[in-house]
């Protein structure tokens, strides 16, 4: 389900709540094909828009605390429509300022809570997003940090150029990273693409989070990409610019615009903070590109000890040498591997 279908649903359920004269919920099933009862929901009199998962009440037992969310309203209730045997989790929005980001987060909810296959494992899924709500209040109050965002103008970079280059609205789907991937891009089993980004001078070595990052096992081709950019206050390409050019390219797509609103959204992207990101600018400097595979220095999942795991280490671009690519041979693999199934034109 897009976030503009979930914006229409609650905008329908507001007409029909302004017309009720008893005090209570009006509920819509957020999906046609969902698999538990959850709803989009209006509560009447004050028209305060909300989300509800009715559940068996034995598996209330298992949701042990509540999450204290910000912004939202958590609580377990008695709704007028729940049969005998049932009851409610409602999670219903406190804040007008959050109204904007409330309708991206809970069209994430719609799609992960409606594909749990049964009430336990929803209202599991349901609290889980929760608490990262909440994680992520916390850490995004003020906006990202500036290494988070060259980390995310370097995706974006990538995502621009893969689109421009093959002009498919579709590869914007492979933008993972956001939503938890190992690697930043994933084009099914084919190809994966991570990016490092960097300030200033050429980086003589990056970082590498995990020993799945570089991990090609199960994977067709995967490549990293190395960028340094300049960064500059008033001048240069600045963050909103680079998303409001993938907004625009992907605005006859609106699936695509959805997953892309949603991987901001994750990655903690806010338009609240736009002001604050238009400060200063970014500008490619180098840009260095190497294919992973055998032979490749990295620590991999296979070659890790027992008991041992999520190590960090630093890879020295010295050594990748006899594995540098251009980035035009990255997208010669993606029209050859994922293009002719999905239909991606060069």
């Amino acid at each position: 389900m897009k976030g503009a279908e979930v914006q229409e649903l609650w905008v329908a359920i507001e007409r029909d709540a302004a017309l009720q004269s008893r005090s209570g919920y009006v509920l819509r099933r957020a999906s046609i094909g969902c698999n538990v009862d959850f709803f989009l929901a209006v509560r009447c009199p004050d028209l305060q828009r909300a989300l509800v998962l009715r559940v068996p009440a034995d598996v209330l037992p298992e949701v042990r605390k509540l999450p204290e969310t910000r912004g939202l309203e958590v609580s377990v209730e008695r709704l007028h429509d729940d049969v005998a045997g049932t009851a409610s989790i409602v999670v219903q929005l406190r804040a007008a300022n959050f109204s904007e980001i409330f309708v991206s987060f809970s069209t994430i909810l719609v799609n992960r809570v409606c594909a749990a296959m049964s009430p336990a494992h929803a209202a599991g899924e349901l609290l889980a997003q929760l608490f990262q709500w909440q994680k992520f209040l916390d850490a995004r109050s003020e906006g990202l940090g500036e290494e988070e965002q060259r980390g995310l103008y370097g995706e974006l970079y990538i995502l621009r150029r893969l689109v421009q280059m093959m002009g498919a609205a579709s590869l914007a789907g492979g933008w993972v990273g956001p939503a938890g991937a190992a690697q930043d891009f994933r084009f099914g089993r084919e190809v994966a693409i991570e990016v490092k980004t960097s300030i200033g001078s050429e980086p003589q070595a990056v970082k590498i989070n995990g020993e799945r990052q570089l991990d090609d096992r199960n994977l067709g081709r995967l490549y990293l990409v190395c960028l340094s950019i300049d960064r500059a206050a008033g001048s240069g390409e600045t963050l909103p610019d680079l998303v409001a050019w993938i907004r625009d390219s992907l605005k006859n797509h609106p699936v695509e615009l959805n997953d892309f609103e949603q991987s901001l959204l994750e990655f903690g992207y806010l338009k609240s903070h736009e002001a604050r990101y238009r400060l200063q600018g970014f500008a490619l400097r180098h840009e260095r590109c190497f294919r992973v595979q055998e032979g490749f220095p990295r620590i991999t999942e296979a070659g890790l000890p027992s008991g041992v795991g999520r190590v960090e280490y630093r890879v020295a671009l010295a050594g990748c040498t006899q594995f540098a690519v251009a980035f035009e041979q990255i997208v010669t693999a993606l029209v050859a591997t994922v293009g002719k199934r999905s239909g991606l034109e060069q």
